[in-house]
């Protein structure tokens, strides 16, 4: 006999005498009996009972009651297990990526194990159904294939098969039967704690329209957390119901696609085709952008939170994917040329550095000031030392600033007198990459080795090329926009040009005319119209503030007069040199399967 609802399920086999004893006392006594301090041996024995019991018959009745029992449970392993992969910076190394995919296999067999449920249910009752316990599967199922989706985006790794087909027959089916309002308790969820078929499948809709690989690590968390209380804010309905003045996307619940935007959509003919519409959505995260704190705008979230915050910067951008489809503004120009790439303001800092030893700084940045000691010569080093004692008083080897007369590194083969010292090396090689495409707005790179840079979408990236006829190379500075995993190593990243030849500096706070001790590393960027800029990191900068510019062993004066206010990580501001007033500054609106067993015994034992 068919599948009723035509998803994807495995085969199931009658259980013999070793099989799992599936009743509800055993269940109670098997979940209690789970070894949660131990994490890893928990994720194994559950991950070990679904994958039995998603392959063996079963009473439908009893199948939910084990997968009930075990909601907690997961939610507690899994949770335990993302820690292995959020908040780490990419490329993922093997264990971590083995760990992601444990997680995600454990979501996949919670939703398989519904889907299963629903089946058997609607086979063996053809015509009494328990609409609410139906209803419950459903949401159930679309509820663990969302989070599979949502660990795949967690780790910008490529969509699995079949999930998007799954999670649109299971909606169109709940919809054709109206079981899609029905309320539903979700303990599991933080804000909303009655859900339904149709706002846990606006959810999904949602975070896969965010464009998750364009976020920052650690965002789309946030963004999914919040989605509980967003998705009342959004319309579904059929496409003969469709506004044509209105920013619409679709979604073909026919197939095995994700949602996408109506204007690039080839067929909209079948009737199984849903329009979403996101105006009252934008508006709202447009009026809370107006009327937030100016502080939120420089929140962190990229390591997650038991309360998701939002900067303003991450609401801008999901403001634009969930608004009318943007057009690109630059010709892209095809390439497979290798450039060497630098990631990181500090590794972009001491490559154009080292880059301009022999060579003169352009004459648009010849000062004429006093002399000082050059701060920035050295290539940046740190010890760590094993502390004995709390009192125990050293530098900071998180601080990212350093002072002027610090010894900023050891000659090559200096030996530490202390053997509790272990010398680190901070300057992370550059390396090559393809470049794909580029145009004057922005680039397209990959790299399928394994790669010693860590990445992150945010991160401020750095390479030689030449744009333009005369075959001249300059230094082009990026911020990466987007980011994409390619096999077990391989990464692909799409980014944005924020700066040409840009000159590596120092800069310093000046307090009440007083230079402060401290210098940061900046990358100095030319503009149009004298209109230059500096690229630093997240610090206590602000407009208005004044601040000394090293240049090789010269100052310059400046005020900060304007920021850009979408790098998210970094911080770029516009500036005038003291003593000379210049005009026309541009405000901030302006800037615009596992390989073997083995695999999955070491995911175990590293939990």
């Amino acid at each position: 006999m068919s599948n009723a609802i035509g998803l994807e399920i495995p085969s199931r086999v009658k259980p013999n005498k070793d099989s799992f004893d599936s009743k509800p006392k055993n269940v109670e006594r098997w979940v209690e009996a789970l070894p949660r301090a131990s994490v890893g041996r928990c994720a194994e024995l559950i991950f070990n009972l679904l994958t039995q019991v998603n392959s063996l018959e079963m009473r439908y009745k009893d199948r939910v009651f084990l997968l009930e029992s075990l909601r907690d449970p997961v939610q507690y392993v899994s949770q335990a297990m993302q820690k292995h992969f959020i908040g780490a910076r990419f490329p993922l190394p093997k264990k971590s990526q083995n760990i992601a995919h444990a997680t995600r296999k454990i979501y996949n067999l919670m939703a398989t194990g519904y889907k299963i449920a629903i089946e058997d249910q609607l086979k063996s009752t053809l015509f009494l159904k328990d609409k609410n316990l139906l209803s419950t599967n459903i949401h159930r199922s679309m509820s663990y294939l969302s989070r599979v989706l949502l660990t795949t985006y967690q780790v910008y790794a490529p969509l699995p098969n079949k999930i998007w087909g799954d999670l649109n027959k299971l909606y169109a089916y709940a919809e054709k039967e109206k079981l899609h309002r029905n309320q539903i308790s979700d303990v599991q969820h933080q804000y909303i704690k009655k859900t339904s078929i149709v706002g846990e499948y606006l959810r999904i809709l949602l975070l896969s329209l965010a464009a998750p690989n364009r976020l920052h690590h650690g965002e789309v968390d946030h963004v999914y957390v919040n989605l509980e209380r967003w998705m009342r804010l959004t319309k579904l309905n059929k496409i003969a119901e469709k506004d044509n003045d209105s920013y619409d996307f679709v979604i073909d619940c026919d197939r095995d696609k994700p949602p996408n935007h109506f204007t690039l959509s080839q067929d909209t003919s079948s009737v199984n085709i849903r329009v979403f519409n996101t105006d009252v959505l934008t508006q709202e995260l447009y009026d809370e952008l107006q009327l937030s704190e100016e502080i939120v705008s420089k929140t962190l979230v990229t390591i997650k939170m038991p309360t998701a915050k939002l900067s303003h910067d991450l609401l801008r951008r999901l403001i634009v994917s969930w608004g009318p489809i943007q057009e690109r503004k630059f010709g892209r120009v095809i390439s497979n040329d290798k450039v060497n790439v630098s990631i990181g303001l500090s590794a972009v800092h001491q490559t154009i550095l080292s880059d301009f030893r022999n060579k003169p700084i352009p004459e648009s940045f010849t000062i004429e000031s006093q002399s000082s000691d050059d701060v920035l010569a050295g290539q940046s080093n740190f010890y760590t030392k094993n502390v004995i004692d709390v009192k125990d008083i050293g530098p900071d080897i998180w601080d990212t600033v350093y002072e002027k007369n610090a010894i900023m590194y050891n000659e090559p083969n200096s030996k530490s007198t202390n053997d509790s010292e272990t010398k680190v090396n901070t300057y992370e090689q550059s390396q090559d990459w393809l470049i794909s495409n580029y145009s004057e707005g922005g680039f397209n790179l990959k790299n399928l080795n394994e790669n010693s840079n860590k990445i992150q979408v945010g991160e401020i990236i750095g390479f030689k090329l030449s744009l333009g006829t005369d075959d001249i190379e300059q230094w082009f500075v990026g911020i990466i926009r987007w980011m994409n995993t390619i096999g077990r190593q391989g990464v692909e990243i799409g980014g944005e040009f924020i700066g040409v030849s840009a000159v590596p500096v120092g800069i310093s706070l000046m307090i009440d005319d007083l230079e402060t001790k401290q210098v940061q590393r900046a990358l100095l960027v030319p503009g149009d119209n004298e209109d230059n800029s500096i690229i630093t990191f997240l610090s206590n900068y602000r407009v208005g503030a004044s601040i000394n510019i090293q240049i090789n062993k010269s100052k310059l004066s400046v005020k900060l007069m304007s920021e850009r206010d979408d790098l998210g990580l970094y911080q770029q501001f516009y500036y005038e040199t003291t003593d000379a007033k210049r005009t026309n500054k541009p405000s901030s609106d302006d800037s615009k399967e596992f390989a073997n067993k083995k695999d999955m015994d070491d995911v175990w034992s590293i939990l």
